[in-house]
């Protein structure tokens, strides 16, 4: 991505950081990503727009990435261990409420953060940084195998290129917080890391007497000398909020995006996409947590084998991942696991990175036999595993008795299901939905011909208790059911978006009209993401996240605007690849983060960008 600061971490004097900034590598990799979207249309989340290399912006600098480091928890000596992502997410939605989702991301069926995930999120308008580890070799002993221990600490840098993402040996060009310059009471210039990856399996471990895992990481392909593995371990991401909206019989999936840092020049903001073809018509469809994706139940052409499938809206591609019994309910896992709900049973499946015909189900059955109607899960860590979390489930039994039971998810299968009735207010209605409320662990439910919300918390006898009642005066037909990261509650209605949100003061609740979203023309399918933390094997270990901020082997590569194409050479070549790109007949491949023909950044394509080039052009490198 063009014009990509480049913060220094260290930093000491009247505006340091404690410590002189040696474990603030978390919130300046983060700050890097605030300001360059502060130079397009979010001012607030930076100050911006502004010119970031300037000394003038030094201070100013400083205070934003010290308060990002305050709202991370970041220690001045143990670094960020535990509070990278919502902290980053308290501190967007300080100012740009529930209009930005963050994510972290780590190992998923055995793999760690990958190339084409990177690269989707780039061509998707994702802000991005990634964490890596440092890990030693230890000999198996006793209990324990011989594995790679993160012994090393760990550092969080800014991504803003990758090349080679399909391939074995991709290259990430990325920021680093970790600067050479020796004066560390002013800002370096700024510069990008390139460095080759390959990918690496073996068992993992974040402390030395602690559990491991058995996976394939991205590692750095460099001769360092030390025997120490760098493994990119964790994978952050910001972007701005974007809507799924999905009509069932049309076979359409259509991404509306709040705003598009790619300025439509990969995905196009609003652009709509097919379910999978010759598959019948679509039954559900769901949102995957972290990746631009969309689970799709299809019931199979001509009313043959139902399936579920999913769609990446970032190439347009579709792929099965199971055959099913019969149709049902779909929901994700902030893990990225989907479940199934049949007659009986919940499967739950391992959504990877590409084709995955054969996956294997778990089953998680239902008591008595339930018919599942409608599934969420939540977003609470059990014993503080990101691996582990609940999946609330609403179904009925042979005399349509709505009951709402849950059941734990974890690494290795399904734990008991259990559940209970709902109140008689409940029990009559249509097709009912649910939705968990992150900011307390409330269930909500709502019914067809209900026009009610109720929320309920489980006592400690297991019983469901009623805890609120939301009233939408709305004609009952009530879907889509949702809550945002601060909040908001979020549902369908004779085909329009509702955003509710309760005053503070008084308690209560009322239509949201500042919300972009409140008032928007849906389909049988809206579904928003929400900020979570995915799966981080070292997040609060002894050994998290760097204090010892040393650059790395590799090169570093100057900032040089005029190499449009990416090649290391500023030519004719780079001149005709912008002017294709700034006339929208497709940007260099060679060049696939920095495809901004906004090159002045100001958030409009226009004249003033073509100068700006020129002028860059004709400076060299």
């Amino acid at each position: 991505r063009l014009k990509m600061p480049d913060f220094d971490q260290k930093r000491t004097g009247g505006w340091g950081y404690p410590n002189g900034g040696n474990a603030y590598c978390a919130p300046t990799a983060a700050g890097n990503l605030m300001a360059y979207a502060a130079n397009f249309d979010f001012p607030d989340l930076f100050g911006g727009p502004e010119d970031w290399q300037s000394p003038n912006q030094y201070i100013a600098t400083s205070i934003y990435v010290g308060l990002l480091g305050a709202l991370m928890q970041t220690d001045p000596v143990a670094g960020t261990t535990g509070g990278y992502i919502s902290g980053w997410s308290d501190y967007i939605n300080g100012s740009y409420p529930d209009q930005f989702v963050v994510y972290g991301l780590g190992v998923s069926g055995g793999v760690g953060p990958t190339a084409k995930q990177i690269y989707d999120g780039a061509g998707w308008g994702y802000l991005q940084a990634f964490c890596y580890g440092r890990y030693s070799a230890w000999p198996a002993v006793g209990d324990y195998p011989a594995r790679r221990v993160r012994d090393g600490g760990g550092h969080c840098v800014t991504i803003n290129s990758i090349k080679n993402a399909c391939g074995n040996f991709p290259t990430i060009g990325y920021r680093d917080p970790a600067s050479p310059n020796s004066d560390t009471t002013t800002q370096s210039a700024f510069q990008s890391k390139i460095v080759p990856f390959k990918k690496w399996t073996t068992n993992w471990a974040a402390d030395v007497p602690g559990p491991w895992t058995h996976a394939t990481y991205l590692i750095m392909d460099l001769d360092t000398g030390d025997g120490i593995i760098r493994a990119l371990d964790g994978l952050q991401i910001a972007y701005p909020m974007w809507g799924l909206i999905g009509k069932y019989t049309q076979g359409e999936l259509k991404a509306q995006k709040l705003y598009d840092f790619n300025q439509g020049l990969t995905t196009p903001p609003h652009s709509t996409h097919a379910a999978p073809s010759g598959q019948g018509t679509m039954t559900a469809g769901k949102l995957h947590p972290y990746l631009p994706r969309v689970g799709c139940i299809m019931p199979g052409p001509s009313g043959g084998q139902p399936s579920l499938w999913i769609s990446n809206l970032a190439d347009d591609t579709s792929w099965k991942i199971a055959d099913l019994a019969e149709t049902g309910p779909l929901c994700f896992g902030p893990d990225g696991h989907a479940f199934v709900g049949l007659n009986g049973q919940i499967l739950r499946f391992d959504v990877g990175d590409s084709d995955q015909a054969a996956a294997v189900p778990i089953p998680a059955f239902m008591r008595n036999a339930r018919r599942c109607k409608a599934m969420t899960s939540g977003d609470t860590m059990i014993d503080g595993d990101p691996t582990d979390y609940e999946v609330f489930v609403l179904g009925t039994d042979d005399a349509n008795v709505l009951y709402l039971g849950q059941f734990e998810s974890y690494d290795q299968g399904c734990r008991p299901y259990d559940d209970r009735p709902l109140p008689v207010a409940l029990q009559a209605g249509g097709a009912p939905t649910i939705a968990f409320d992150p900011t307390d662990g409330c269930v909500l439910v709502a019914r067809q011909g209900v026009p009610n919300i109720y929320g309920f918390q489980r006592s400690t006898a297991g019983d469901w208790n009623l805890v609120r009642t939301i009233p939408t005066v709305e004609t009952g037909n009530i879907s889509n059911l949702q809550v945002s990261d601060t909040g908001a509650v979020i549902f369908t209605n004779g085909g329009v978006v509702r955003v509710l949100r309760q005053n503070a003061a008084s308690g209560a609740w009322a239509a949201d009209a500042s919300s972009y979203w409140n008032g928007k023309a849906d389909g049988d399918l809206f579904e928003l993401p929400r900020s979570r933390e995915g799966i981080i094997p070292y997040r609060g270990s002894v050994n998290d996240f760097n204090f010892d901020p040393t650059g790395e082997p590799g090169d570093s590569v100057p900032d040089c605007a005029g190499d449009f194409d990416g090649d290391g050479t500023v030519d004719f070549f780079d001149y005709d690849a912008f002017v294709r790109c700034f006339e929208g007949l497709g940007c260099p491949a060679g060049n696939a983060m920095k495809i901004m023909a906004d090159f002045d950044s100001d958030g409009t394509i226009d004249f003033f960008d073509y100068d700006a080039f020129v002028v860059a052009f004709e400076r060299g490198c």
